[in-house]
């Protein structure tokens, strides 16, 4: 199958304002480092949802082979993670840490068995064509990209500040749980609104699948536990980056 990207600049996108809240049948999870800063982020976030689990955070539970265990994230719907990052990388207990571009389970086809969106609150692990030219290959690379199934991850191309964290992950918490907008529109203006103003500071960065076919399956308009699309297929490369350039 021919691989083809599209990229695009950081635009404003809207959905409109929905009154309705999360289904409780719906999963959501929150993990964490040994950062005891990053426990109280997750908290703000979660503290929204019905029946949130909160796990520090152990490799296993993101890797090949094990994140479909009870505890790993492709159990889950929704995964909120605050730690230590790096390109496409996160930190876990013990300084060990997740190759995000390795971690897929093959059988599941990536992330393919109930996850649809991660948040990570992590600085830089969400890279723009800013930082690289080829921001896209390592979400999709073959047998680890973790984006069969998954349709979004939302992040930092940025340092992620510790001071603004819990504000910004409280709005996108509060305004996801509450149908207020997409969770891509939440994160975008969480961090934009509350967010340092420094240029090389919480700048957030998206990545998400895009079906060609058909332009309303893009999952930057899902509006999370809503009018979610439908699983792409986990041959899809198609990926769209929109990020804040400065």
């Amino acid at each position: 199958m021919k691989k083809v990207f599209i990229i695009f600049l950081f635009v404003l996108i809207n959905t409109s304002t929905l009154i309705a809240e999360v289904p409780a049948y719906y999963e959501e999870v929150g993990y964490y480092d040994d950062d005891p800063d990053c426990r109280p982020v997750v908290d703000s976030f979660l503290k929204y949802f019905d029946d949130e689990l909160f796990l520090g955070t152990l490799s296993s539970d993101w890797n090949t082979g094990n994140n479909d265990s009870p505890y790993g994230v492709d159990t889950y719907d929704l995964v909120f993670y605050c730690g230590h990052g790096d390109w496409w990388e996160i930190q876990m207990y013990g300084s060990s840490e997740v190759d995000l571009t390795n971690a897929g389970n093959n059988s599941d086809g990536g992330y393919g068995l109930d996850l649809e969106h991660i948040c990570l609150y992590s600085c830089l692990v969400v890279p723009s064509s800013i930082e690289v030219s080829n921001w896209w290959t390592p979400w999709i690379n073959e047998p680890g990209g973790i984006f069969d199934g998954l349709h979004m991850v939302c992040g930092f191309r940025t340092v992620a500040t510790k001071a603004y964290a819990n504000t910004i992950a409280n709005y996108i918490g509060y305004h996801t749980y509450n149908q207020n907008n997409s969770l891509f529109n939440n994160w975008r203006n969480g961090t934009m609104t509350y967010g340092s103003t420094a240029p090389d500071e919480d700048k957030c960065c998206m990545i998400f699948l895009y079906d060609p076919d058909d332009s309303s399956r893009c999952a930057h308009t899902d509006v999370y536990g809503g009018s979610v699309c439908t699983d792409h297929d986990p041959s899809s490369t198609y990926l769209v980056g929109m990020w804040k350039d400065t």
